[in-house]
């Protein structure tokens, strides 16, 4: 039997699903975090050296979550970045060769991701567009270094507090997103999330003089970055019950109409389902009624 937890205005919709929010931890392992950062420079002609980087902090998403109680499975149909950081490791570039060089280093460099508001993407498949979510850098620094005989003779820094950046998501890239059943609890059934972001962070390009010498540069960091978290899902709703003894009949008729108009907004599923609140959207109005109606003599599970 296929269970919906989420209803559209005041109606139950057997299709949707409700965003529930979880909070991804992402850890240092370069096993998962395939991320490299390409720094390209350009004094007279353009040099580019790539170094590998690793991330960690936490992601926070809105994962709309469609569950199916009988096989105790979930899958994700939305997801949405609300907030959360991500810290990346600081990496050293070179740059020329011989007695002149130049050296740029990435310090402390965090940020967010984001995504534009009210969009909740949807997921097929496990998948989802990754396009559609940035990442602001708007912490640590960008050192440029001259070096003459490994020596520095000048120094330039480029503060991400007073000079931000915002890079788009990863042209043509996805993101996957799994759910596996962990074990029940007694707020409902748990399930581990895993998070797999294609990342193409862009900085630049960004002009800085070096003594007297101009230096442009871009970075990109790209890789694969995962997130683990865990969402316990809310029982299924057992449509049409307004008393919460898990049939529907002629005293769901009598629940609702004894406490119409009352808000229940502030009451866990199963209670507002108790208080007369059949559809348990907040509200007991007219369209519990219909809930009921429409589910006159079932029984749940």
């Amino acid at each position: 039997m296929y269970h919906s937890l989420s209803f559209v205005g005041s109606m139950l919709v057997a299709s949707a699903a409700v965003a529930i929010p979880v909070t991804l931890t992402v850890t240092p392992t370069p096993t998962e975090n395939t991320l490299s950062a390409e720094v390209t420079v350009t004094v007279d002609t353009p040099e580019t050296d790539t170094q590998p980087v690793n991330a960690s902090g936490t992601v926070e998403i809105d994962l709309a979550v469609d569950y199916f109680s009988d096989e105790v499975i979930a899958e994700a149909s939305g997801i949405q970045f609300t907030g959360g950081r991500l810290a990346f490791s600081d990496a050293i570039f070179n740059f020329g060769s011989g007695f002149s060089t130049l050296r740029v280093t990435t310090q402390s460099v965090s940020g967010f991701f984001a995504t534009p508001s009210g969009m909740l993407e949807n997921v097929s498949n496990n998948m989802f567009d990754a396009t559609l979510h940035t990442f602001t850098g708007d912490q640590g620094n960008l050192l440029a270094e001259s070096l003459v005989f490994g020596n520095v003779v000048f120094s330039q820094s480029i503060d991400l507090a007073t000079e931000p950046f915002t890079s788009p998501g990863p042209e043509g890239g996805v993101g996957i997103v799994s759910l596996t059943f962990a074990g029940d609890t007694p707020d409902g059934p748990a399930f581990d999330v895993v998070l797999t972001l294609d990342t193409n962070v862009s900085v630049g390009p960004v002009s800085t003089d070096v003594g007297n010498l101009t230096v442009t540069a871009t970075a990109d960091i790209s890789g694969e970055l995962v997130g683990r978290g865990t969402v316990v899902l809310p029982p299924a709703l057992c449509a049409g019950d307004a008393n919460g003894d898990g049939t529907v009949n002629v005293d769901d008729f009598i629940n609702v109409l004894l406490n119409f108009g009352a808000d229940t907004s502030a009451l866990s599923q199963s209670e507002r389902q108790a208080a007369g609140d059949a559809n348990a959207n907040g509200t007991i109005d007219v369209a519990d009624f219909i809930a009921v109606l429409l589910n006159f003599g079932t029984a749940c599970e």
